[in-house]
């Protein structure tokens, strides 16, 4: 009798065991993706401010109607 509780006590800690490991991997990938997306955000501000900066120093037409340089 005491070994049949222990065994269903040890089969229950070991599915606990996975949903924490499941959570885990999702909540370092959540983070790895938010990591990875601000780089790809302060990417793109600087290409931008690069863009602007070129086409102040009339180094570069201004080929690209999307990107509004302040004047």
């Amino acid at each position: 009798m005491i070994t049949l509780r222990l065994q269903c006590w040890q089969r229950e800690w070991v599915k606990m065991n996975n949903v924490i490991s499941i959570w885990a991997g999702v909540v370092i990938f959540l983070l790895i993706l938010g990591v990875v997306g601000r780089g790809d955000y302060e990417h793109a501000v600087a290409v931008e401010h690069h863009y602007c900066e070129m086409v102040e120093s009339k180094a570069w037409p201004a080929y690209d109607r999307n990107i509004k340089c302040e004047e």
